[in-house]
């Protein structure tokens, strides 16, 4: 076996660090913005309904795999792609996945939205019927879930950006949660996360557009 020697370099730790606290932030607050409206839920109504409400839930966590998957794939291939020198390529992915996403969430959402009887019927039975209108208002959660904006920020290093935007959404959902919980229990909290995707999905395009990105 060869000798080998730890090293540690100050300047190249701290680099790493920094470049990578957005992405960690980035992650905290994104599961800050879907998990403290359900604690919230408790606190206000008790486990009961809070039960109801992941039942629904638990449908937009599992296609939330379906966007990140994706972008899985298309982030390393974009990343080797000179934005100043082939802007045309990225323009081109952005067009046709901007697209995509588009036609895929909004698909999706008219599935969940009309069959959510079905769904709720058929995963849990005749117990959590309650769920139902629940998962109607989740499903629009939906089209802004599918947020290629988000990636083109990635790929452009822009991650400062996306991540103050996950913060804004986050800030959003816990406030108009507090809001609308109190009145409409559990409809209120899936009517507060889909705000908050709602607010990430605007900014994220409003960023693009406004600085000519794209």
């Amino acid at each position: 076996l060869r000798k080998f020697a730890v090293a540690y370099d100050k300047s190249t730790t701290k680099g790493f660090i920094k470049s990578g606290m957005p992405f960690a932030v980035h992650n905290i607050m994104s599961n800050a913005r879907q998990r403290l409206n359900i604690i919230i839920l408790s606190l206000f109504h008790g486990t009961t309904i809070t039960g109801i409400y992941n039942n629904a839930f638990l449908f937009l966590q599992t296609l939330t795999v379906l966007p990140h998957n994706i972008n899985r794939v298309i982030i390393p291939y974009l990343y080797k792609i000179s934005y100043k020198d082939e802007r045309e390529k990225i323009q081109f992915a952005f067009d046709i996945f901007a697209k995509f996403f588009g036609i895929i969430s909004f698909a999706l959402f008219l599935v969940i939205y009309n069959f959510s009887p079905q769904i709720i019927s058929i995963m849990f039975k005749n117990k959590y019927l309650e769920a139902i209108g629940i998962l109607q208002i989740i499903s629009f959660a939906l089209p802004f879930l599918f947020n290629f904006s988000e990636t083109i920020l990635t790929v452009l290093d822009k991650q400062k950006v996306n991540t103050r935007h996950t913060s804004i959404a986050a800030v959003v959902n816990i406030v108009s949660c507090i809001g609308l919980i109190y009145f409409f229990k559990a409809k209120g909290n899936a009517a507060a996360l889909v705000l908050s995707f709602m607010v990430e999905f605007v900014l994220g395009y409003r960023y693009l557009y406004k600085n000519k990105l794209f």
